[in-house]
């Protein structure tokens, strides 16, 4: 029991690295092909485009289901039995994000939480080379794609 706890832990966990990695390399990806160009706009572009659009937060289901089932196979290889504890960690984290982006992208933030929105909305809206964490800044600050610092207003330079 304490394994698949671990196990369903680290798949939340995972998450978070996952989600960095598909966003930095697969949602901001342009290929330069107008078919590649059109996939990007599909899977992510248009999020940009309408952030506040609610039907266009989300990635489309298929091609999470085949991204899941592909998971399902690389760490049924990698850790047998424990998958079926991984994997519910997994979308477990999956799903605290989506909550989480819904919120960021159509409530006002509560207090304790504006660093999330503030987050997300440099990417959006200063820096889409940076802040590409949703459900957390660990890998924006392991990768160094952090925002660039607030210069402090008394500062002398």
């Amino acid at each position: 029991l304490v394994h698949s706890l671990l196990f369903f832990i680290g798949g939340m966990f995972f998450w978070t690295f996952l989600e960095y990695l598909l966003h930095r390399y697969l949602f901001h990806f342009t290929g330069e092909t107008q078919t590649a160009q059109r996939i990007h706009y599909v899977l992510h572009g248009v999020h940009h485009h309408f952030p506040r659009n609610k039907n266009k937060l989300f990635m489309p289901p298929l091609p999470g289901l085949v991204l899941i089932g592909i998971l399902y196979f690389i760490f049924k290889f990698i850790i047998g039995g424990y998958v079926f504890a991984f994997l519910p960690g997994l979308v477990t984290g999956y799903l605290f994000y989506v909550f989480l982006h819904y919120l960021i992208h159509t409530i006002k933030p509560p207090k304790f939480l504006e660093h999330v929105w503030t987050h997300h909305f440099m990417h959006h809206h200063r820096h889409s080379e940076k802040c590409f964490g949703v459900s957390t800044k660990i890998w924006d600050r392991v990768f160094g794609t952090m925002p660039p610092k607030k210069k402090n207003k008394n500062s002398v330079h």
